[in-house]
């Protein structure tokens, strides 16, 4: 009975916030979402998320979450663009999500940022303290190994993993 009443309680304290949460069995576990005004959350049901997760929604940002999404501990998804996460994803601990860089190339690198919409596409498993970068977009059914970096397309139905060592690097000194 009160645990019933303690999860009434956080889906009436989300729709008060102006975030859209499905009914149904969601969990939310001491996960924070901040939101401003102008952004626009959805959340499908069966939604879980752990503590110490975070997810930050600016200005103008949309994030948009299916159904029987998992997000695990220390997660953090940034959101100035837009980031849409399919149903039945898994999202490991420690993961991190941005829809946006700082635009180093501008003079106030702190408040400038270059966006470009991320996302993920139903049934994609990401593996723990993975970054997905601005412009990303991860196809159904792909595996994310732990560790890695991803930016650009993951088509679906792939295991897309970094090898220790192979890195690019482009000299920005003339940027």
């Amino acid at each position: 009975m009160l645990n019933r009443l303690r999860a009434k309680i956080r889906e009436e304290y989300f729709k008060w916030g102006g975030i859209k949460l499905e009914p149904g069995l969601n969990h939310i576990d001491g996960g924070i979402v901040r939101k401003s005004k102008s952004a626009v959350v959805s959340i499908g049901n069966c939604f879980s998320i752990r503590k110490y997760a975070i997810l930050n929604i600016s200005e103008n940002g949309i994030l948009m979450i299916g159904r029987n999404v998992f997000i695990n501990y220390g997660t953090k998804i940034n959101v100035r663009d837009s980031v849409n996460i399919g149903d039945n994803c898994i999202i490991g601990q420690d993961v991190l999500i941005y829809d946006h860089d700082h635009d180093y190339k501008s003079e106030n690198r702190r408040d400038n940022f270059v966006n470009a919409p991320v996302s993920i596409g139903k049934n994609v498993w990401i593996g723990s303290d993975v970054i997905i970068l601005k412009g990303t977009s991860i196809g159904d059914n792909a595996v994310i190994a732990a560790g890695s970096i991803v930016k650009g397309e993951v088509p679906a139905n792939t295991l897309y993993y970094r090898k220790l060592g192979e890195s690019q690097m482009k000299d920005i000194s003339d940027c």
